[in-house]
């Protein structure tokens, strides 16, 4: 192999190389300046459990509601005969859902309703939301939401108080309130609709 052939290989090599870079650099520039399918995605939240998860969402517009009774501040008992009204959407069911805001306890309760409008009218509802067991926690603070979830999940008899909470937790909350926890049990017992 004489000077000059060897000479003409590694032009030859060097051109190709050359080629072989500036598609590179073309490539890269292009996947710099348009986002991935991943970063056109909305942020996900993570949290390692269900207990940790965020706050529901605030509901779209004209989908209200309230908790009228017993009114933001008030001190309960044991248990308590809930009531308020609430515009329903079509798809979706009401419940309500509690936690401890004072001793240390990240879970959510949730609460099956009595009563509630049918699915796409507003209406009054009547729920039963409880505070701790027996005299456990006077004197601390609860949260209460009214929310709105998938009305095609199933409530059974046995679904835990706590994995109601999961599911009111990743709805809509429509309204929110905080109680203080007094010593005793109402007359009714919180009982019946």
């Amino acid at each position: 192999m004489s000077a000059s052939t060897s000479g003409k290989g590694m032009w030859w090599l060097l051109a190709v190389l050359l080629v072989v870079l500036a598609a590179a650099i073309v490539l890269v520039r292009q996947n710099s300046l348009r986002p991935s399918a991943l970063e056109q995605l909305p942020p996900v939240p993570v949290a390692t459990s269900w207990q940790e998860m965020p706050v529901a969402s605030p509901p779209p517009q004209g989908i209200t509601g309230s908790i009228e009774s017993p009114v933001d501040e008030s001190q309960v008992q044991r248990c308590a005969r809930m009531t308020g009204t609430v515009v329903r959407p079509t798809g979706k069911t009401v419940m309500t859902a509690m936690r401890n805001l004072d001793n240390g306890d990240p879970a959510w309760y949730g609460e099956k309703l009595l009563e509630q409008p049918e699915p796409g009218s507003s209406g009054r509802w009547t729920g039963i939301q409880y505070f701790g067991s027996q005299n456990s926690s006077v004197g601390q603070r609860y949260e209460v939401v009214l929310a709105l979830i998938d009305a095609d999940i199933v409530f059974t008899d046995d679904l835990a108080a706590d994995d109601l909470g999961a599911f009111a937790r990743s709805g809509l909350e429509v309204a929110k309130v905080t109680y203080e926890r007094i010593s005793g049990v109402p007359d009714d017992l919180c009982e019946g609709p």
